[in-house]
This record gives structure tokens, sequence and C-alpha cells, in this order.
């Protein structure tokens, strides 16, 4: 078609050639083979020169039109391509944002400028559906989720649990606090089937401090309990980063006698042999970033 159109334009089979950087015999040839397929003349060919036919005349105004549609179509093609390698969905836990993640998304927009990165605030196990279900590409929660086979992970952010207490509580005044301290007050607790791994951990915890919590209401996010406690509902134990979200009426305490080895965890979950080349920049990108600042791993009480 394309050939069809460059003689018809020049009227001239050797400047069609050179124009489309080919010989000129094999470019008569390929006109041929259309009007013999089409059982028609497209052009007069003369001493004088070349000239369309009517039905030349016909057929270069649809050639014209069908490769402007053509080019359309693969524009049309590639900008979708092109907007969906550019969008990556990413799903989290909301301690995810406290510290970690906007220090990411900073420098991924900076690396990256044209990638639109997706949030969407989910439960751990929540995360780990949809990601086998292939709405999200990359994952943060917490890694003591069972990852099923085929799928990644890399823990990027790690600290201590710090008590989170209604300001205007007397035991707010203290400078740290003990289980054994907390055990009566109304305790904002974690829904075991929401993380049963560190639900059992907590009540270990607890156990070896010699009480029991108190539970006066359980909630699945962070963000959630942190209102709670804002509305002295009761107190909670939460990862030391969540004094850094600057929420009013809570006073962060270290935990005295807690075990050292408890400390609260966050895991990037991706499955590597489904993922677009988007998403593995991004996940190259954390994984550095994790790697050039050891301090994600040691976040203790010290941030209080």
């Amino acid at each position: 078609m394309r050939q069809f159109v460059a003689v018809a334009e020049e009227l001239h089979f050797s400047r069609a050639a050179k124009r489309l950087f080919m010989a000129q015999p094999p470019l008569s040839q390929s006109i041929k083979r259309i009007e013999a397929e089409l059982q028609v003349e497209l052009f007069d060919r003369s001493r004088r020169g070349v000239r369309l036919t009517k039905a030349g005349e016909v057929l270069l105004e649809e050639a014209r039109r069908t490769l402007q549609q053509a080019e359309l179509a693969v524009t049309a093609t590639k900008r979708v391509a092109a907007t969906e390698q550019a969008r990556i969905n990413v799903s989290l836990i909301g301690p995810a944002l406290y510290r970690l993640l906007p220090l990411v998304l900073l420098q991924h927009h900076q690396a990256f400028p044209s990638v639109e990165i997706k949030l969407f605030e989910r439960s751990s196990p929540a995360q780990i559906e949809g990601l086998m279900k292939g709405s999200f590409e990359a994952a943060f929660l917490h890694p003591s989720v069972d990852l099923p086979e085929g799928g990644d992970k890399l823990v990027v952010e790690r600290c201590s649990f710090v008590a989170a207490i209604p300001s205007d509580w007397p035991i707010a005044a203290c400078k740290s606090v003990s289980l054994a301290n907390l055990g009566a007050l109304p305790f904002i607790a974690t829904p075991h089937n929401e993380s049963p791994s560190r639900v059992a951990q907590m009540m270990s915890a607890f156990r070896s401090a010699g009480v029991l919590p108190n539970v006066a209401q359980q909630a699945m996010q962070t963000n959630t309990v942190l209102g709670l406690v804002a509305a002295s509902i009761g107190y909670a134990i939460v990862p030391a980063t969540a004094a850094l979200t600057g929420w009013r009426n809570i006073t962060f305490l270290p935990l005295e006698g807690f075990p050292e080895t408890m400390r609260w965890e966050l895991a990037m979950v991706w499955w590597p042999e489904h993922i677009s080349p988007s998403t593995r920049r991004f996940v190259n990108l954390v994984t550095k970033f994790v790697a050039d600042h050891a301090e994600l791993l040691d976040v203790n009480a010290s941030i209080l």
C-alpha cells in the first residue's frame, strides 16, 4: 500500500523507488502484483510518463485513509502499552508510610517521573491474595504471612515495639512502661485471624510479664488503632515508627523488659516471573535503597 502511494504521488517509478529506499525493479513488480490481484490497471504507462487511471485515483484516496488509520492504530496501541507499563499497583500496610515508603517514592519519582505508582492499603493476607490475582505488582506487608510458591520477599524495615498511650492517662507521664504496668488498662488488640503469628508472640510476651491484656477493642489497621488510642479508648503496642506520625493525644513510650527478639518487620513481596519492566526497576530501586540505608533495619525506641 505504501509502495503504491509513493508511485501514485511521484508518478515516476525511479523517484518513488528512491523515496522508498529500494531498487526500481522490485517496486515495478510489486505494483504489477497489486494490479493483477485487483484485476485493474492503476497506472497508464506511456513514453510521456506515468499517470493514474480512474481506478488508481480511487485506490490512492482509500490507501491514504487506510495508512493513516493504521498509523493511528499503532500509536493508540503503543500509548496503551506505555500507560500500562508506566503504572505500578503497590499494596501496603499503613506503617509502611511512616518512614520507608515516602523516601522510596521520592527517589523513584526523581528517577522515573513518568511512572505512576498507585497505592492500596490492605491487610497482609489481602495483599497476598491481590498479588496472586495480579491486582498488585508489589506489596509491603508483615513477613510472617505465608508466602505461596514462586514469590520473593525482602525485609525492608525493622524496628522495636513501643507503647502508644492516651496522653491524658496518668501513666503517660512515665519515661517508660512495662507490660506489667499496662496489663490492667484497656488494650487495643490486633484480631487473631489477621496476624496469627504476631498475636501469638504478643500474648507470649504478656504471659512472660505475668499479666493478661485487658482487651477493650480490636482493630486491624495501625492507623485505626492509633485513632482509638487518641480517643482514649485504650493503649496499644505499635512499631516505633508510629511515633513519626504526629498523632495528637498519644504519648509513645519505650517498653521495659519487652523481648529483644520480638521486633516489628516490614517486607517487600513480589513475583519475579510475573512483573513488568517498570515493576522490576521499582523492586531494584527499593532493594538498593535498603542496602544503602542500613539504619532502616535497626530502628529502636530512640526515635521517640
